[in-house]
């Protein structure tokens, strides 16, 4: 997958839906943190040469990432679809991988891991986005019931003055007929 693809993948994502809810989600991050805690395992065997300990850590990774997928499709979309195509190439790459070769692999893991942080970024940037403008409509909402509020009172001091103006003019009017 190249550059121009991932930031059409990011923009795409970023206009066409908002970010979900971490309330709604929060029962997925136990298995999220342990796809996440495989791979990791796994590029740390990668990076030792041990293939075969690599491989066991990305099969768990992928699975967990396929059920994150297959519970909340929504839930981090752009990260999990990432990293699924990414742990199903490095698959596909140490089935022919003998531990002398794997240091080829773990060169083009510092590549993806750059886009995977570039995605993350993006994904955190468009939650922060969504939640200002929350905020920010939720603002003009609460100025214009102020600026409402205030014509109230406005309107509530002139009657005010007015009423006050004729009951000055009521107690002169009797006191001058007395």
């Amino acid at each position: 997958m190249n550059i121009k693809t991932l930031l059409l993948i990011s923009l795409a994502a970023a206009l066409s839906f908002a970010a979900p809810a971490q309330q709604e989600n929060s029962e997925l991050d136990p298995i999220n943190m342990s796809a996440y805690l495989s791979l990791m395992d796994g590029d740390r065997a990668m990076r030792e040469n041990k293939v075969n300990e690599a491989k066991g850590f990305y099969e768990k990774a992928l699975e967990y990432y396929t059920q994150l997928k297959s519970l909340n499709p929504e839930y981090k979309a752009m990260i999990v679809e990432v990293r699924i195509g990414d742990l199903s190439e490095k698959l596909e790459e140490l089935k022919n991988t003998t531990p002398g070769t794997a240091t080829a692999a773990s060169r083009n893991q510092k590549s993806s891991d750059y886009k995977l942080l570039y995605i993350e970024a993006k994904e955190e940037a468009v939650a922060l986005s969504s939640r200002l403008l929350k905020l920010e409509k939720n603002n003009i909402a609460q100025e214009r019931t102020l600026r409402e509020r205030e014509l109230t009172i406005d309107e509530q001091r002139r009657e005010l003055v007015t009423l006050r103006r004729k009951i000055s003019e009521l107690d002169t009017g009797l006191g001058n007929s007395l």
